[in-house]
């Protein structure tokens, strides 16, 4: 180093001391980055859950309900306790209409969902307001194909008979009504048969004459769905194919992932998630081990990949399935069920059920009572 460097070294030196001694320093301010909120992304979906806050919650209602539908009506009870009620998500879109685009043939034979508080049932002011008011709301929707119902106007096209059940103050109530889907797609509600009876009041000019009544057959619509459309903007028939065409695509979303049957009991609902949120949602199951004393992996699926023999060659793996499908989680029996793999799915039956006469079940028929009890042994054992 030359003097002359000496020199600049020293005077620079110099500076930055008397910067140190008479000059007030300036803090570097650091940059305070504020964390963002965890905002809930919202997902577009036909069905899965994506969220375990919101399932876990309709769960515990839906499971509480079962048993109101028990009290309620015994026979709807035996059949979808058995062959499990959908719980859809209340995010759920497209319920309106025929959202899948089926043929009317391919209708389910059966269906049945939970309704959350907040779902495509309590979608407009009117709802929202009757269940701020009355604490009303449909619970349980279901229905089920019938042919010629006795009592029920006819029709050449697809007929359903559609329940609800609703939970007022002072009990549960359920009810039913019926319509036909035509080849189009739209919705018909269907007259009944009902036993109505009529007072007659005779002439006072008779002498001796007491009021009288009689019982007169008259073909009515259901009262419930006169009740359910007052003061509503929607007409009618409107609103009975909305309602309709909610119960059938919420039936039909569990087929829009992976099918999650809980059982809690003799009871049975039935879930649908995206497989990738499989370890989400059941990160805080009971944990069983393999012999090596590793905890096992949920089911999921494994990607088409290359692997590495110790030969030095290379063999191409399909995409396949691993990892277990039975645990408890929460208290419940889970059982993952692949539609198509694991079992046939539900919504692919599409037989009429029909009404049978004085209890005379037809050679080579089984009541819907029997079919559900078959089913829902093979599901649990599937």
């Amino acid at each position: 180093m030359t003097k002359w460097d000496k020199l600049k070294d020293f005077y620079y030196r110099f500076l930055a001391l008397c910067g140190r001694l008479f000059f007030k320093q300036q803090k570097h301010k650091t940059a305070i980055t504020r964390k963002k909120r965890n905002m809930r992304k919202e997902k577009l979906h036909t069905g899965a859950h994506y969220y375990l806050g919101d399932l876990l919650g309709q769960m515990d209602q839906a499971f509480k309900a079962m048993k109101v539908l028990k009290k309620t009506n015994a026979g709807t009870y035996k059949i979808f306790s058995k062959m499990a009620c959908h719980v859809f998500s209340k995010d759920m879109e497209a319920l309106f209409g025929n959202a899948y685009n089926i043929k009317t043939s391919d209708i389910p034979s059966y269906g049945c969902i939970f309704a959350p508080k907040e779902s495509a049932f309590t979608d407009d002011k009117s709802d929202r307001e009757m269940i701020e008011e009355d604490k009303v709301y449909p619970t349980f929707v279901f229905f089920q194909r019938i042919k010629n119902p006795i009592n029920v106007q006819p029709s050449n096209d697809v007929i359903l008979e559609v329940g609800v059940m609703l939970e007022f103050s002072n009990g549960p109530f359920a009810s039913c009504f019926y319509v036909s889907v035509s080849p189009d797609g739209s919705i018909k509600p269907l007259r009944q048969l009902v036993q109505k009876q009529i007072n007659i009041n005779p002439k006072r000019s008779r002498k001796g004459s007491r009021s009288f009544s009689v019982i007169r057959g008259q073909w009515e619509y259901s009262e419930l769905l006169h009740a359910f459309c007052e003061g509503r903007e929607k007409n009618f028939e409107e609103f009975v194919s909305d309602y309709v065409w909610v119960c059938i695509n919420g039936s039909l979303s569990v087929d829009n992932g992976v099918n999650i049957r809980v059982g809690k009991g003799k009871d049975r609902i039935t879930f649908a998630i995206d497989m990738l949120r499989s370890p989400y949602f059941f990160k805080d199951r009971d944990k069983a081990v393999n012999q090596n004393g590793k905890t096992k992996k949920i089911f999921h699926i494994v990607a088409a990949h290359e692997r590495s023999l110790p030969d030095g060659n290379k063999k191409f793996v399909k995409s396949h399935f691993r990892g277990i499908r039975k645990f408890m989680w929460n208290g419940y029996n889970v059982n993952i069920i692949l539609n198509g793999k694991h079992a046939k799915s539900m919504n692919s039956w599409n037989a009429d059920a029909e009404d049978a006469v004085n209890e005379n079940i037809p050679e080579g028929s089984i009541t819907s009572y029997e079919l559900a009890d078959r089913v829902g042994k093979v599901l649990d054992t599937v």
